[in-house]
């Protein structure tokens, strides 16, 4: 069990609010959106770390993000607003007065500015997930939290962004599933869930290979303020897809999208289905992992790992009865920190068949690149995957802010980047690791991170940055000077 270790009491005249974050985390507090008045949150937040540490892993620099962010776009009382929501409304309003087809086309917008690092550490944007074509491994689809959807036909020499012109704002991309029997059908999870910068717009669908896109079934607005983590395909049924979300449980669908069911409940960060089954597919919530043998309708806990915070799931079509979950947590566990354990089942995940593998090093750790009394500080919840590799039951490759690999099914791990140095080039990758993926057509290794897209064909031991023309940078903010109209500053 976590144990609480903050709380806050919002006392209105409606009754009487319980705020809490878990392991001095107060995030919650201005998140989501339970108090409104900004002052308040203000007030809080800073008396909550005035004597505490705010440097990584400590949520200062998040909290100081919301709040510059929100402090110019309150409500004339004071109260935040769902500031994202009312843009897409003026953008919708847009669209409905200037209906013209050639809106974009009349608009033509150019890079400004550098779009390479030449200097420090590379890294120009951020990622969160990877899916790849059934026939051709140069096809490779990947998306971000304020980037929308990017395609390359030539493994990663040149990008095209795909959903740039679409009327409905799709900024955020959390996962992608391309159709296993078809691949011009893909579907995007929308939003952004590992960082919550940009709201859901529930699920959309692409039956002509990403040049156009409509809403499936599943579909939400800005102000209800929904994200979600993952969609994955029933391996046999390409109608069949499951969504997994924050505090809404899972969702899924039989005919392709067209309706959608509601399923379980809570925050659901990952799904996996067992290679070549209909029916087998696991879940991981914070701490715990779940199977279900009916393709999704009814669930049942199987595992559990105590200290967690978020658990991710492997599988691997070598052998199908193997299933794997890593473990991540804010948990002070000494020299340990961050990793509470890596399991595994070789029985389909069947309950009381799972087995700890290893909870050392610390491989969710900033790890020797920070002070020392913040070395095994983690980022948890925002940043963590793995990948089996297809044809092997022993090679794992982990990344959370760091690269880690395994050859002997996860008991011994090697650090294979640090996130802190550039040199060499090809042993690096940037830090805050959102996925994790093997290309099968291929077996080469793919990670994303806030610092793009890496490729390795050697299990993690060198990497190459395949980024290149994407377009990623996002500005916190812009600044001129009437000066000169040639000078700009903006911050990343």
């Amino acid at each position: 069990m976590q144990t609480i270790k903050y709380m806050l009491v919002w006392i209105s005249l409606f009754g009487i609010t319980v705020l809490h974050a878990q392991d001095d985390k107060p995030e919650a507090f201005w998140s989501k959106g339970i108090v409104k008045d900004f002052k308040r949150i203000q007030a809080e937040t800073e008396t909550y770390y005035k004597d505490r540490d705010k440097g990584k892993g400590s949520g200062y620099k998040q909290w100081k993000r919301w709040e510059y962010n929100q402090q110019d776009r309150l409500l004339p009382n004071g109260e935040i607003t769902n500031y994202v929501a009312r843009n897409d409304d003026a953008l919708q309003q847009f669209f409905r007065d200037n209906p013209s087809n050639d809106r974009f086309t009349l608009n033509t917008w150019t890079q400004w500015g550098q779009n390479t690092y030449s200097t420090g550490l590379p890294g120009i944007g951020v990622l969160n997930c990877i899916a790849f074509d059934n026939d051709d491994a140069n096809v490779i689809y990947t998306g971000g939290p304020a980037c929308g959807l990017w395609k390359t036909t030539n493994g990663g020499i040149g990008w095209v962004n795909v959903t740039d012109n679409s009327n409905n704002a799709i900024r955020g991309i959390s996962s992608i599933a391309v159709n296993h029997q078809n691949d011009n059908i893909i579907y995007i999870l929308t939003g952004d869930g590992d960082g919550r910068d940009s709201p859901s717009l529930g699920v959309w669908k692409s039956t002509n290979g990403g040049s156009t896109w409509q809403p499936t079934g599943l579909i939400w607005g800005l102000n209800e303020q929904k994200y979600g983590f993952k969609i994955a395909m029933n391996p046999i049924d390409p109608n069949i897809l499951l969504v997994a979300t924050l505090n809404n449980g899972l969702y899924r669908t039989t005919d392709g999208g067209t309706t959608w069911t509601n399923h379980e409940s809570g925050t659901f960060y990952d799904i996996v289905w067992k290679p070549g089954s209909s029916t087998e597919v696991y879940a991981g919530k914070s701490s715990t992992v779940w199977k279900s043998n009916d393709a999704g309708i009814s669930w049942s806990s199987v595992a559990t790992l105590p200290n967690s915070e978020r658990m991710q799931l492997g599988v691997t079509p070598q052998n199908p009865n193997y299933v794997f979950a890593l473990g991540s947590g804010y948990v002070n566990q000494g020299a340990n920190s961050g990793f509470p354990g890596f399991i595994r089942s070789v029985n389909s995940g069947a309950a009381n068949t799972w087995f700890l593998r290893s909870n050392k090093p610390s491989i969710c750790s900033y790890n020797g690149c920070i002070a020392a009394a913040d070395t095994n500080n983690t980022q948890a919840t925002y940043n963590i995957d793995f990948a089996v590799k297809p044809n092997s039951t022993e090679i794992i490759v982990s990344g959370a802010i760091n690269v880690y690999n395994s050859l002997n099914g996860g008991s011994i791990w090697t650090r294979k980047t640090l996130w802190c140095t550039n040199s060499p080039i090809n042993k690096y990758v940037h830090s805050d690791i959102h996925g994790v993926e093997y290309n099968p057509l291929n077996n080469k290794l793919y990670i994303v991170s806030d610092g793009g897209i890496y490729v390795s064909a050697n299990d993690g031991d060198t990497f190459s940055d395949i980024t290149n023309n994407m377009q990623l940078n996002a500005f916190f903010d812009l600044a001129g000077t009437r000066q000169n109209s040639n000078y700009m500053l903006g911050g990343l």
